[in-house]
């Protein structure tokens, strides 16, 4: 629990990965001690949507970065969630499943005050920041069971990973990892890493894992959706995954730069993404 000295947050969390720890950022957290003692009902389900017919369309799904970190999620997340126009798009909001121990309340009310165009995803990389690419494999499995264990019981079903060098650069998961988390946690789908520019599918243990293009800007995400509708032959489905920086960006943003998205584009939740990607 808390930070790393100096911000050294890749090498950071790639020691604590490589001895079997999971990182709780709570550096500016406050009132820990009253909101972990604090119940709070924590809902198992999500409000439901259905999910459309499949068709020759440019798939797109929106997800705001930093849900592992316990004080975003207390402050910065708190802050975007506030925004007017969230819910006239669809978005994911990667959350830590840690709030069920450490802040139930908070959950609660990100869970009650969710809209159908709300996702709650569990944020990198599971039950914890972690690179589970890093980790001992006799001790992964118990990663992934407890990661099971506190995503059934927040009601999430999508995963954001991370799997990162001491040096900042992505990984792809690992057929290890995936296996484990198709083995014991049988999310939808993992969304996994960022990238520049495009993002990519993979299919490991049958589990769709799907990259991410980073975007911090509305013009980087008009950017992006060029370079992704260039790329594509209208002959079939196309499924992307920009991963939106929730720094810098809120609700209005990624509203704004979905307006400006031709009609090849349809917008949806990571589970309807998944949904249909399966389908595909």
């Amino acid at each position: 629990m808390g930070w790393f000295v100096g911000g050294h947050e890749s090498s950071g969390v790639t020691l604590c990965s490589q001895n079997g720890v999971v990182v709780g950022a709570a550096d500016f957290l406050d009132n820990a001690t009253v909101l972990g003692g604090v119940a709070a009902p924590i809902s198992q389900s999500q409000p439901q949507v259905a999910t459309p017919k499949l068709e020759k369309k440019i798939y797109l799904t929106f997800t705001f970065s930093d849900g592992d970190n316990l004080q975003y999620d207390q402050h910065r997340l708190r802050t975007i969630w506030d925004d007017p126009n969230r819910g006239k798009v669809p978005l994911n909001w990667s959350i830590s499943p840690f709030l069920i121990d450490a802040a139930p309340v908070m959950l609660h009310y990100y869970q009650s005050t969710q809209t159908p165009n709300d996702l709650l995803v569990a944020g990198p990389s599971g039950a914890g920041y972690t690179y589970p690419g890093d980790w001992p494999s006799a001790a992964l499995s118990a990663f992934t069971k407890r990661t099971s264990q506190y995503m059934t019981r927040a009601g999430l079903n999508v995963i954001d990973a991370l799997n990162v060098t001491t040096f900042g650069a992505n990984l792809g998961l690992t057929k290890r990892v995936a296996r484990e988390y198709a083995r014991y946690v049988h999310p939808l789908g993992v969304l996994c890493n960022w990238r520049f520019g495009s993002s990519s599918l993979q299919r490991l243990a049958g589990l769709p894992v799907m990259s991410q293009v980073f975007v911090s800007t509305v013009a980087q995400g008009q950017n992006t959706a060029t370079l992704i509708s260039e790329s594509w032959s209208g002959h079939h489905p196309l499924f992307a995954a920009i991963l939106v920086d929730a720094w810098n960006m809120a609700p209005t943003d990624v509203n704004t730069l979905a307006s400006s998205l031709g009609t090849q584009f349809e917008i949806v939740r990571g589970d309807v993404f998944f949904n249909l990607l399966r389908k595909h």
